[in-house]
């Protein structure tokens, strides 16, 4: 098991020299649980983690020891091993579900949306996230034909510069084998199209 693998943990400060904890800006006031990852505090609610997570469901069902762990503000706090940007989008996404109906998501939405669904079982957001991979990358004809008549249209991915090679490393990462024929495919088309025109 890889660290970015590993299960939430409490955080133990053993070194006094480690930089102060920022707060995020997904902070509730009345929140149960404070979530760090690496150094960025978000404050928010077992309730919501363990109704869309059953990661935290059980997490939250360990019984605590005698001698509580770190606390901010009266809450635990838990540390994750996953990039802080990640985080914000997915407890974003929970505490707003009007997000998900957005036509378009900036890819690296859809890349925490996928990974951390994954990792702890944010199945709805898992879903969310792969829909738009694969409508993206489709593995049918029909498929490829839809995607091809709306190129120029508004996405379900917005693109940004680097987004082919990074959607062909999401797919193999996770193992959504079906899309990648065509990520590959728009990415060897994507690096003829710049060789042709003598860009890098």
């Amino acid at each position: 098991m890889s660290a970015s693998d590993a299960p939430p943990a409490k955080r133990a400060r053993t070194d006094d020299s480690s930089p102060t904890p920022v707060r995020s800006t997904i902070w509730h006031h009345d929140g149960s649980v404070v979530l760090e990852a690496s150094g960025t505090q978000f404050r928010v609610h077992w309730s919501i983690l363990t109704t869309h997570s059953s990661i935290f469901k059980d997490m939250y069902g360990v019984p605590q020891p005698d001698t509580p762990g770190p606390m901010v503000e009266g809450c635990p706090v838990v540390e994750l091993y996953d990039d802080p940007k990640d985080l914000e989008y997915v407890l974003g996404a929970l505490y707003n579900p009007m997000l998900l109906g957005q036509k378009s998501f900036p890819f690296d939405v859809v890349a925490a949306f996928v990974r951390l669904g994954r990792k702890y079982d944010f199945a709805d957001l898992r879903k969310v996230g792969i829909e738009r991979l694969e409508a993206e990358n489709p593995s049918t004809l029909a498929g490829y034909i839809a995607v091809e008549a709306r190129k120029f249209k508004l996405q379900d991915i917005r693109y940004r510069p680097g987004y082919r090679v990074d959607v062909v490393n999401l797919l193999q990462e996770q193992q959504l084998i079906s899309s990648l024929p065509y990520a590959y495919y728009v990415l060897a088309c994507t690096r003829k199209e710049r060789w042709l025109s003598g860009q890098q």
